[in-house]
């Protein structure tokens, strides 16, 4: 997470909504719908979707950490996120177990 982002680019940090087209136009309109629907479904209460991060609480801090592991099992197509290409989710977790010690 980057405190000084808003929520709604936390939520969707490497795994935007680009509209068409070859430049990849971030879709922020798509981003903010998606983020604030999910959160609401969560009963997550934020002051805004385009609050800074490091504004909110720790408690607010924690439910926009997780909000986004949820949204891959969104039905919201906008709030999919796209796999890494090896079947992960793309969400900084490596999924291979501890080395044993």
């Amino acid at each position: 997470m980057i405190n000084e982002l808003n929520v709604y680019r936390n939520m969707f940090l490497q795994r935007e909504t680009v509209l068409g087209g070859p430049l990849g136009i971030l879709d922020e309109k798509a981003m903010r719908r998606a983020a604030v629907a999910h959160l609401d479904r969560m009963g997550v209460n934020i002051p805004s979707v385009d609050a800074e991060v490091s504004r909110l609480s720790g408690g607010q801090r924690q439910a926009i950490a997780v909000a986004p592991l949820s949204l891959s099992e969104s039905k919201d197509p906008a709030a999919r996120r796209a796999d890494s290409g090896d079947g992960r989710q793309g969400i900084g977790i490596d999924p291979r177990p501890y080395p044993s010690s």
